[in-house]
């Protein structure tokens, strides 16, 4: 298996196009050394992949995918940091600091006035079985060109995952070396399965207990379910949103008392 000097979307055989299209196309649009799009107007009608069909592929790999879903698949770690990964022959452990989840719980603490700090919300992704794995640029003519430069402390963009079966999971995760950088990278690992760590779960029920403990779970739910963009008022939104709908569960709760 050999991902050199094929390029990006030709990598997924599932789902290229959304490797451009729903993952990659506006940073791609975006970037500096480049001054258009390769992907024409004839490839793109014919192999484009819809964000809904996209998602269906995601939920019928579901149980395959386990509780990795709740993290990637979407873009769910859009923006976070890469602190730490080891890769070995065997196994990638890739740090990473959910910087959403950060902004979140400060939007909270203002809103509620709470006194409160708080440490760094930790999700450790965990791909086993590995019979792939390079950090790639992309030359001028498109191609995958293999580079050997470190990751720590570059920013988690967008990844997709562009095929799944029994033995196999395929996924290009795509990286930049700070928010302000228009320089991509990416990261193709092929792997037998994905596990997680969610320090982050526990650092969020440690810190904010009773009303808003529950709030880790429905904001994990929101961003996996809805093309959320992570910025401005949309925190403020979704701590609302938490509080309508915990209001209405207790209603419930109510109504099956009487």
């Amino acid at each position: 298996m050999d991902y050199n000097n094929v390029r990006l979307y030709e990598i997924a055989s599932m789902l290229s196009p959304s490797v451009y299209e729903t993952v990659f196309y506006s940073q791609y649009q975006g970037r500096s050394d480049k001054d258009a799009i390769i992907l024409d107007d004839e490839t793109f009608e014919k192999c484009y992949v819809s964000d809904n069909v996209y998602k269906n592929f995601l939920f019928s790999n579901s149980a395959r995918l386990g509780k990795s879903i709740d993290y990637i698949g979407v873009n769910q770690m859009h923006s976070a940091v890469i602190e730490d990964m080891q890769v070995t022959d065997a196994q990638i452990k890739m740090k990473l600091n959910d910087i959403a989840l950060t902004n979140l719980a400060n939007t909270l603490i203002e809103l509620k006035s709470m006194d409160k700090s708080i440490e760094p919300f930790y999700i450790t992704l965990i791909f086993n079985g590995i019979n792939y794995y390079a950090n790639n640029c992309l030359d001028e003519n498109e191609k995958l060109i293999p580079v050997d430069e470190g990751v720590i402390n570059s920013v988690y963009c967008q990844d997709q995952l562009a095929f799944v079966n029994d033995k196999h999971i395929d996924m290009v995760i795509s990286t930049q070396q700070s928010v302000n950088s228009s320089r991509l990278r990416y990261m193709i690992i092929n792997c037998r399965n994905i596990d997680v760590i969610e320090s982050a779960k526990d650092v969020w029920k440690n810190t904010f207990k009773n009303d808003f403990s529950m709030l880790y779970e429905y904001f994990i739910n929101l961003r996996k379910s809805n093309n959320l963009i992570m910025e401005g008022s949309v925190y403020k939104n979704i701590i609302s949103g938490y509080e309508r709908f915990m209001d209405d569960f207790i209603d419930l709760d109510d109504l099956d008392d009487i």
